[in-house]
């Protein structure tokens, strides 16, 4: 904005030169002074000098933008302060517009549907970011790299693949709906180190390195109008949560370690899916660590570690009615450590490893079936019973448990083989040796 204004004299006329005032662009603080915007319309953003930038302050300025709705063609920043965008009606990150700061807090909330266009950024390197829609949240990119992204929406889908959806030390994920989509695959893609996130349907979810599940907690400045800022609290998550009738699906490329690090009176499951649920679970390169309990309510749960699955001492995997369970390794072990279950109701259990697989305690009514390609099936729960189940099927590449330490069944049917060993199997009840086998319903990571 630029303005000419013609000097006037006592009768009227012009007179001199014209008094001028340079255009200016964009609404910008040189001082690192606070940048504080109330607008009751809609509130667009642009960028008046081609530097891409709409709303500017330097040093530790904080920016508070309030509207009654917001597009944002340009970007919004400040380098050490936090940036406070509060929207009653919906809000529009367009093209590649961002909100940035080094080590400030970003909080940014839609009443309505908050969109980000595939290029669209919010970043903070130090600080964290809380994103807060009522309606649909379309996401581009949240990035904070060394600390906490926070989001809560009706429904979280990706709208775009430049970057990647969500990266940042920790992060917390809550949607009314779904997190990612299955109509068609479209997994919300992150890069965490951890991860908390409950959807009142399914989750879909893909980490591209390594990360671990357990509780996340924090809290984010806010600014108000007056350029103060006060800290909103994000209460504790523990875990991965699904309550409806929808799918959990959740891989990573690099280890996958499911903790027991909840301080909340209802953490007891680090992965907990609704009624009829399907879980999918994988390390699609490395190995997945299970410490704490996952639960179906009847779905189907399958657990995947290309070099490996471990679960801690008395870590529970089970699911009800008709569910099954498989753990799958290509090219590792498969371990359960002492007093871990593996527990369904009416639903075979399938465990199949490249490398040894040593068992605790694996408990249905309906079929089971053990098969290490190259490496031994051993007892890891001494005198306790292994196995409780209608039929079991053993096969091993090298030894099926030890003279000193037998597997311990309580099966009515059983077929064993080895390649390369001996087998050592204590029956506690009548036994009949037939061909038997499990099916179980292999989940894959669209649910």
């Amino acid at each position: 904005v630029g303005v000419t204004v013609d000097t006037v004299n006592l009768l009227g006329a012009t007179t001199g030169p014209a008094f001028v005032k340079a255009a200016l662009s964009d609404l910008e603080s040189t001082g690192a002074g606070n940048i504080l915007v109330s607008v009751s319309g809609l509130l667009e953003i642009n960028d008046g000098d081609a530097d891409e930038k709409g709303v500017l302050t330097n040093g530790a300025g904080v920016i508070y933008i309030e509207a009654g709705a917001l597009d944002a063609y340009a970007d919004i920043q400040t380098v050490d302060g936090e940036i406070t965008i509060d929207s009653t009606g919906a809000a529009h990150w367009i093209a590649a517009a961002k909100v940035l700061s080094t080590t400030g807090d970003l909080h940014i909330v839609s009443g309505a549907a908050l969109t980000m266009d595939d290029q669209s950024l919010f970043r903070s390197t130090d600080g964290n970011i809380l994103v807060d829609s009522a309606g649909l949240l379309l996401l581009g990119s949240v990035q904070a790299a060394n600390g906490l992204v926070a989001i809560d929406a009706l429904n979280i889908q990706d709208n775009g693949n430049t970057r990647t959806d969500i990266i940042a030390d920790e992060a917390q994920i809550l949607s009314d709906t779904w997190i990612g989509e299955l109509g068609p695959y479209d997994a919300i893609d992150i890069d965490v180190n951890l991860i908390a996130a409950r959807a009142n349907s399914g989750i879909v979810m893909s980490e591209l390195s390594a990360a671990s599940v357990g509780a996340v907690s924090g809290s984010v400045a806010k600014v108000d109008l007056t350029g103060t800022a006060a800290s909103t609290t994000v209460n504790e998550l523990f875990g991965l949560t699904t309550l409806a009738s929808a799918p959990l699906s959740f891989t990573a490329v690099g280890t996958l370690s499911l903790l027991s690090n909840g301080s909340t009176t209802d953490a007891t499951h680090v992965v907990r899916a609704g009624l009829n649920s399907n879980v999918f679970l994988q390390s699609s390169a490395s190995r997945l660590i299970i410490e704490d309990a996952v639960s179906s309510d009847g779905g189907h749960i399958t657990l995947r570690g290309a070099s490996g699955i471990s679960l801690s001492d008395d870590v529970p995997v089970s699911t009800h009615s008709t569910g099954t369970i498989s753990l799958l390794s290509a090219n590792g072990p498969i371990g359960q450590n002492a007093g871990s279950q593996l527990i369904a109701v009416g639903g075979d259990i399938v465990l199949q490893a490249a490398g040894n697989i040593s068992l605790a305690e694996i408990q249905t009514n309906a079929r089971v079936a053990v098969t290490s390609l190259n490496g031994a099936i051993l007892d890891n729960n001494a005198a306790t019973l292994n196995v409780s189940a209608a039929s079991l099927r053993l096969y091993a590449g090298l030894n099926i448990a030890t003279g000193l330490n037998p597997l311990e069944t309580a099966v009515a049917t059983l077929s064993a083989k080895t390649i390369n060993g001996a087998m050592y199997l204590s029956e506690a009840d009548d036994l009949n040796i037939v061909g038997t086998q499990a099916l179980t319903q292999v989940v894959a990571a669209d649910g």
